[in-house]
C-alpha cells in the first residue's frame, strides 16, 4: 500500500516536472508566462472596476470577483487545450502505459499552481492598497468548496478537450470551429456579468454553460454572501462526468487505432 502511494507520488512528480521542462524549453521563466499574463489580466480588471465603481452583487469585492473568475477560466482553458493536443499518441506515454488519470492530476496540479501564484500576487499587491474597499478582509473562504471548483473546472475542461480531440480526428472541420466554441464559452461564462445581474431571458441560456456555474460557486467560496440565484452545483458535476466518460471512451478508441 505504502509502496503504491510512493510510486504514485513519484510518477505525478515526474509528470509535473516534465510539464515544466516542455513549457520552459530551457528557460524556466517561460514556464510562468501564463502566470504573468493572468496576473496582468486580473490586476487590470480590478483597477478598472475600482475606477468605474461598478456595482457588485452581494458583498463581494472587486478583487474576489475577478480573481476567482479569471483563475478558473485559465484552468479550464489550459486543461482543454492540453487534452486537445495529441498526447494520446505520445510514444512516451504509450511506452510507460501512463494512465489518463495520472496525466490529469499532474496537469491539474500544475495549472492550479500557476493560477494560485498569479492570484496570490494580485492579493499581495492590493492588501497594501490604501483604500481597503478594493480588497476587504471580512470573512474566511470556504476552502472545501473552493477545492471542489478547482477540481470540477479541470474535469470539465479535460473532458471537453478529450471529446474535441477525438472529434477533430474524425471530422477535421471541427478544428476550424474550436476557437469559436472557446470564445462562446468564454462570453457565456459569467466572467463579466454574474448570473443574478443578467436579464432572465439571457440568464436562462447562460446557465447551460457549466463553466459559469462553477465560476459563480467559486465566487461564493470566497465570499459567502455572494448570490448564485437558482444555480445548482449538481449540473456541472453531471456535465463533468458525461464529458469525461465520453471523452475517455473516444480516447480508448483512438489508442486502439494507433496500436493496430
Amino acid at each position: 500500500m505504502i509502496d503504491s502511494v510512493i510510486g504514485f507520488i513519484a510518477l505525478e512528480r515526474m509528470l509535473i516536472l516534465r510539464n515544466i521542462r516542455i513549457v520552459a524549453a530551457g528557460n524556466i521563466s517561460r514556464a510562468f508566462i501564463g502566470t504573468l499574463r493572468l496576473f496582468v489580466v486580473i490586476d487590470a480588471h480590478v483597477y478598472l472596476y475600482y475606477i468605474v465603481q461598478r456595482t457588485m452583487p452581494g458583498t463581494i469585492s472587486f478583487l474576489d470577483y475577478n480573481s476567482t473568475a479569471f483563475a478558473l477560466w485559465s484552468i479550464f482553458s489550459s486543461m482543454t487545450h492540453k487534452a486537445v493536443s495529441p498526447a494520446v499518441a505520445n510514444p512516451f506515454n504509450l511506452a510507460l502505459n501512463i494512465r489518463w488519470v495520472n496525466l490529469f492530476i499532474a496537469d491539474l496540479i500544475w495549472e492550479v499552481t500557476k493560477a494560485l501564484i498569479a492570484v496570490l500576487a494580485v492579493y499581495a499587491q492590493f492588501l497594501m492598497f490604501p483604500d481597503r474597499s478594493i480588497a476587504p478582509i471580512t470573512h474566511s473562504p470556504n476552502m472545501p468548496l473552493l477545492v471542489v471548483t478547482f477540481v470540477l473546472i479541470g474535469a470539465i475542461g479535460s473532458g471537453f478537450g478529450l471529446v474535441m480531440h477525438s472529434a477533430r480526428r474524425r471530422w477535421p472541420v471541427v478544428a476550424a470551429t474550436m476557437e469559436a466554441m472557446m470564445w462562446f464559452l468564454f462570453v457565456t461564462s459569467g466572467i463579466y456579468e454574474s448570473y443574478v445581474q443578467l436579464p432572465s431571458v439571457i440568464g436562462d441560456y447562460y446557465r447551460w454553460n457549466p463553466v459559469m456555474v462553477v465560476i459563480e460557486y467559486g465566487r461564493q467560496a470566497l465570499d459567502p454572501g455572494y448570490p448564485v440565484g437558482d444555480l445548482k452545483m449538481i449540473y456541472p458535476v453531471i456535465m463533468a462526468g458525461v464529458l469525461l466518460v465520453l471523452g475517455l471512451l473516444l480516447r480508448q478508441s483512438d489508442v486502439r487505432g494507433l496500436r493496430q
